[in-house]
């Protein structure tokens, strides 16, 4: 029985007329060739289809973030929270050239302030009152931030990314579709398409189902007073680490706030990493008292998948 490399004769038969095995022209070459050729010919065409598939995904995913930008940046808001902020400055000292980073010594500060932003109209106003310092109960309005590092308007960290009109300023990807965790469906990483621009924040976004944001890690380099980290670092002969976190946790008519934002100033040397300062700040107890909006937004459902 004649054994071919590609299958049958679809005809029923093989050889010559006259009965004889036909001469065989090099099978072997032409059949490995053929086989190497459709094999390099499907990876390219996964490849094609995973890349197309992720771009479909990613259009579908900044799409929804648009949306939902554009319902939070064009939302009336009027709202009260604690906002309670904590700072450590650590000490380090370089004795004989070594860095050594005593955590147990830091000065220490703590302010809570009645935190008000309104929006009526294109800009938000945002007032701090100071209720308590240090555990000391103060009353001091229109009190400003008196921390290493100064955060505001943290409610609208999303739309300088995500909103329709940033988009183009941004290349994204999708970096992590986590199937078993229904809170985080879908992690964007976005990089400035100018490393040039000063004044992009960027870095990774957790996305919900209904694109709402859950949480932006802001890339370091997209700080505003990096250089002046950077100085620092050389300093200390080490690499600045600067973990920069917004989260949202608080819901109401379809729109996050903030619940907690943070700075940690780390830097890495030869002989580890150490800390130079931390804030931490936290949101609760909000009083709405205005929250509405115009856009509805679409869940996400199983539209979004990573192959």
């Amino acid at each position: 029985m004649r054994k071919y490399l590609w299958g049958k004769d679809l005809k029923g038969g093989s050889g010559t007329s006259n009965g004889l095995p036909s001469p065989r022209k090099s099978p072997t070459k032409i059949s490995l060739d053929s086989r190497a050729y459709l094999v390099v010919l499907i990876f390219v065409l996964q490849i094609a289809i995973c890349v197309l598939g992720q771009d479909s995904n990613l259009i579908f995913v900044l799409n929804g973030c648009a949306e939902y930008c554009h319902k939070l940046g064009n939302a009336s808001l009027y709202f009260v929270c604690q906002e309670e902020v904590i700072e450590r400055l650590y000490h380090l000292m370089q004795p004989d050239r070594d860095i050594v980073a005593l955590p147990s010594l830091f000065l220490g500060h703590s302010y809570i302030y009645d935190y008000q932003l309104i929006r009526k109209g294109n800009e938000p106003e945002e007032q701090r009152t100071l209720i308590e310092e240090e555990g000391r109960k103060r009353n001091q309005k229109d009190a400003s931030l008196a921390t290493r590092f100064t955060h505001k308007h943290v409610i609208y960290g999303p739309v300088g990314l995500l909103g329709r009109e940033n988009q183009s300023r941004f290349n994204f990807r999708i970096v992590d579709k986590k199937e078993d965790d229904e809170q985080f469906p879908v992690i964007l990483e976005a990089i400035p398409k100018r490393l040039s621009d000063s004044d992009v924040l960027y870095g990774k976004i957790w996305i919900d189902d209904d694109f709402s944001i859950l949480k932006i890690e802001w890339n370091q380099s997209s700080m505003g007073n990096f250089n002046e980290l950077e100085k620092i670092a050389k300093q200390l002969n080490a690499k600045p680490q600067i973990t920069f976190i917004s989260e949202y946790d608080y819901k109401k008519q379809g729109i996050r706030f903030p619940s907690k934002y943070f700075v940690y100033e780390e830097y890495l040397t030869s002989r580890g990493k150490i800390r130079n300062s931390e804030i931490i700040v936290t949101y609760e107890n909000y009083r709405f008292f205005v929250v509405e909006t115009e856009a509805k937004i679409k869940k996400l459902g199983t539209r979004v998948a990573l192959e």
